[in-house]
């Protein structure tokens, strides 16, 4: 098996005569990102993806495609010809066109944590998640690239741990703690706290559409939260402004994440729910959970939150005796 380490370089991998070829490719961090460049492709290779940690792929042999298959099937692999998407025992999903030509480049990156998934990255930086046919589960990955004998193609990698403070952000988390030059209001339970609209408005479409538009929020410069809690609504405002959230709050600001579009926040909450569940706060989490499952991003929260409760007889008693 060939390896290949990359530590934010660039490096051209090229197929062996006669079989096809796994590269194993170490990465940065355990977030990253990757730009592949293939200069040649053929029908169904090369073939990007991640299997779990500690896995021997190594397909030589008179039947290496075969071999391979038989390997790999724990892995969650993007055909870059095809344009297919293949996990549990390579089950296809076929997506609209291949994912990349030659001389063409595809760029993706893998989020590791409670939610493991893999993004599409286009022109633009934005990332669209590559939906497999099964959920990725929550464990370490390697990340690896088969050649048939006639591809070549260039691979960078390069870390997407991002600092979560930078000025801009420091910049945000001072206008929350001293909120000067305010000229809007969001009220809950009688308790009123004092924002920015460009703010707001910048991370949420639902802000943006009521003081944007022509409901009354526009026209009065305040949002009136319904079915919710002061401390939840503060929670989550304060996430806006310093991308900080503590712990306890994550089941409480979840409905409230998902009713603003608050992306980031929905995942952070997800995250630390899963993270740090546990009998004491078990029913906090399936309340929060349960009205929101139908939604792709929490479903496999839900399904790995289900499976730890059945697993733990503690949990399972908590969470049915403080409904």
């Amino acid at each position: 098996m060939g390896k290949r380490l990359l530590k934010e370089s660039t490096i051209l991998l090229k197929g062996t005569p006669g079989t096809i070829t796994v590269f194993k490719v170490d990465v940065p961090d355990e977030d990253y990102e990757v730009v592949v460049r293939v200069a040649k492709r053929c029908e169904h290779f090369p073939v990007i993806g991640i299997h779990p940690a500690g896995s021997n792929l190594d397909c030589s042999g008179a039947r290496p495609w075969t071999s391979f298959r038989e390997r790999a099937a724990e892995g969650f692999w993007m055909d870059l010809a095809a344009g297919e998407l293949l996990s549990a025992s390579f089950d296809q999903k076929k997506l609209k066109e291949c994912l990349v030509k030659d001389g063409g480049h595809f760029k993706f990156r893998f989020s590791s944590g409670p939610m493991p998934k893999l993004s599409k990255i286009d022109g633009k930086g934005n990332a669209s998640e590559l939906c497999f046919l099964h959920p990725i589960p929550a464990q370490k990955y390697d990340l690896y690239a088969i050649l048939s004998p006639e591809c070549k193609l260039e691979l960078k990698v390069s870390s997407a741990i991002r600092h979560k403070r930078h000025a801009a952000d420091s910049t945000l988390k001072m206008m929350w703690d001293d909120p000067e030059f305010t000229d809007a209001v969001i009220s809950c339970e009688g308790m009123d706290f004092p924002v920015h609209r460009a703010v707001l408005c910048k991370a949420s479409p639902v802000f943006a559409a009521a003081f944007r538009g022509a409901m009354k929020e526009a026209a009065t410069a305040r949002f009136e939260v319904q079915d919710s809690k002061q401390d939840s609504v503060k929670a989550t405002l304060s996430y806006i402004y310093s991308g900080d959230l503590e712990e306890g709050s994550a089941p409480h600001v979840l409905p409230l994440a998902h009713r603003f579009q608050l992306d980031g926040l929905v995942t952070e909450a997800c995250e630390k729910m899963l993270a740090n569940l546990k009998s004491s706060n078990v029913a906090d989490v399936v309340k929060a959970l349960r009205p929101l499952k139908e939604n792709k991003e929490i479903a496999q929260v839900w399904e790995q939150v289900v499976s730890r409760i059945a697993g733990d007889k503690e949990m399972c008693r908590a969470s049915l005796e403080n409904p």
